[in-house]
């Protein structure tokens, strides 16, 4: 960063524990890095400077008005140790900051086992992964993507869902299925998983590039989205996220 501070705007919501907890690591960071920080529950945008959102809930009017923000969001793998952290955007439409020279020190000191990947011809079930919302701009709503997917057998709800939204039989593992994701965090732990996959949204989900970056080397792969992921003693250093904020020199 140049000679002048960098100041940022963390917005977060007391209510929720993780939140409350967390806030004090992240602004412990921010201080070791030499950048001022304001804390604020303001739902928002209250300065012109860069915004760190935690969470993914509450914080859609700062995101759709000019200005950066950094989402602090759940983490592809790791929870709740890890935390993923990207610039102006969710998912793969945000930018991670991936150095360009990046190794696989990261994954090699959280390694996920692989289990064999499975064919789809051999499935015999298709489940369809629920999120809250699309995060994607060809849908402007997830039911629109529900209905739009066809020949599924079964729905795998969200965490936060009482019930299911779709009319078909709930089932949560993927034995002899076939995972349908738009762009849901659960993609990731398919692949780890060797599940097969339809994924929808693959300019966003976390697990899109497999086959189209990485011509479904999911190592070389691991090895990318291990730098996307953030254990939270990095955040409190300060050190390990420096290169997140080269942006602003």
């Amino acid at each position: 960063m140049g000679d002048a501070m960098l100041g940022v705007t963390l917005h977060y919501s007391p209510t929720v524990e993780w939140q409350r907890l967390r806030m004090v690591d992240f602004c412990s960071g921010l201080a070791a890095l030499g950048i001022s920080v304001e804390v604020t529950s303001s739902r928002e945008r209250i300065s012109d400077r860069p915004a760190i959102l935690f969470g993914t809930t509450f914080w859609r009017a700062i995101e759709s008005v000019p200005g950066d923000w950094l989402l602090v969001d759940r983490a592809s793998y790791g929870d709740p140790d890890y935390v993923q952290l990207v610039w102006n955007g969710h998912g793969r439409r945000g930018d991670h900051c991936v150095p360009w020279d990046y190794d696989n020190s990261r994954w090699d000191a959280n390694p996920q086992p692989f289990l064999p990947e499975r064919k789809a011809s051999d499935c015999t079930a298709r489940v369809i992964c629920a999120q809250t919302e699309p995060y994607c701009p060809q849908w402007p709503s997830i039911y629109a993507w529900y209905d739009s997917v066809k020949n599924a057998t079964h729905y795998r709800p969200h965490p936060a869902e009482h019930q299911s939204m779709a009319r078909l039989p709930i089932r949560t593992d993927f034995a002899d299925a076939e995972a349908i994701v738009l762009n849901s965090s659960i993609g990731v732990p398919c692949v780890f998983d060797g599940v097969p996959l339809d994924v929808r949204d693959p300019h966003g989900a976390m697990c899109g590039n497999v086959w189209s970056d990485y011509g479904n080397d999911r190592t070389a792969w691991a090895h990318w989205l291990a730098w996307t992921q953030w254990r939270w003693d990095e955040i409190r250093s300060g050190n390990p996220i420096s290169h997140l904020f080269d942006r602003f020199d």
